[in-house]
């Protein structure tokens, strides 16, 4: 299980969720690890599609199974000045956009 930013307390409360309980057999911080462990056969990993690769660094294939159920959103905060010094800028932008991205599924 990768261990990188709560992504283990996520996987935790939706496996908790579904009463499901996974055969955990190693936690780590390191993406390449559970990549390797995957492609030498000493495992299974889900991960999310954006730190996929189809090989390991020993360069063994690893191989993608699309998930059918929906997957869990992670959620996202935006820290910044409560009055900013103009209108036009970029951080506005990027807070309108959110709000607009929020509203999609």
């Amino acid at each position: 299980m990768i261990a990188v930013d709560e992504a283990d307390k996520i996987a935790d409360n939706y496996w908790e969720k579904n009463n499901l309980s996974p055969n955990l057999i190693f936690k780590t911080n390191s993406i390449e690890a559970v990549r390797s462990m995957v492609a030498n056969g000493n495992g299974v990993a889900i991960l999310a599609d954006l730190v996929y690769r189809p090989w390991s660094l020993e360069s063994r294939k690893v191989e993608l199974l699309n998930i059918i159920e929906d997957v869990p959103s992670i959620d996202v905060g935006i820290v910044c000045l409560k009055n900013p010094r103009n209108d036009n800028n970029i951080v506005d932008i990027f807070r309108k956009f959110m709000s607009l991205s929020t509203s999609i599924k």
